[in-house]
């Protein structure tokens, strides 16, 4: 074997490695889709029950509500100019509808927002759309995740929730940064 190329295959190995461990670590970040799945459905629920801006008491009950799979982190602040943005698998948006049940609203996954049927600038059909963007374990063991939501121009509103695991169940205890609404 040639002495030059081995301290090179060396270098390309170790430099390999070190780019599946880094890829391994950000995957799996700590929470199953177990997690993921109980993180979603918690803010879906939190943005449709409680969060909508029409005011306690006044829930629109949106009967159609849109959620597009490709999340992003300007959810919660739009004048991010760096939002990551990835895509929800299939088998995790069948779980985070699954936990929805007992809603009043028909939950559907578009590609993005242009797939949503608009009307004179809002959902049609007096529906919504939530989104939200990437989970993010913190140092203390919560989840922080930007969401939002848009009925109409002028209408909606959006912020990053905080989530901890209480009692086994991914609860929103609050949250942080900016919080708007139209």
């Amino acid at each position: 074997m040639n002495k030059q190329k081995s301290p090179w295959l060396v270098f390309v190995c170790l430099i390999s490695l070190s780019l599946i461990l880094v890829s391994c670590g950000k995957k799996s970040s700590g929470l199953t889709e177990g997690d993921q799945t109980q993180i979603y459905a918690a803010v879906i629920r939190q943005i449709y029950t409680i969060d909508h801006t029409f005011g306690v008491g006044n829930s629109p009950n949106f009967p159609v509500v849109y959620l597009p799979m490709v999340i992003d982190d300007s959810a919660g602040d739009p004048s991010l100019t760096d939002a990551k943005s990835s895509i929800l698998s299939k088998s995790l948006q069948v779980a985070i509808i699954s936990k929805l049940e007992g809603l009043p609203a028909k939950f559907i996954w578009v590609d993005s927002r242009d797939e949503v049927p608009m009307e004179a600038g809002a959902v049609t059909g007096n529906g919504a759309i939530i989104y939200f963007g990437n989970l993010y374990l913190q140092k203390d063991g919560t989840v922080q995740v930007a969401a939002g939501l848009f009925f109409a121009n002028l209408g909606g509103g959006g912020t990053t929730y905080i989530l901890e695991f209480v009692n086994d169940v991914w609860t929103i205890i609050g949250n942080t940064g900016k919080h708007w609404i139209s």
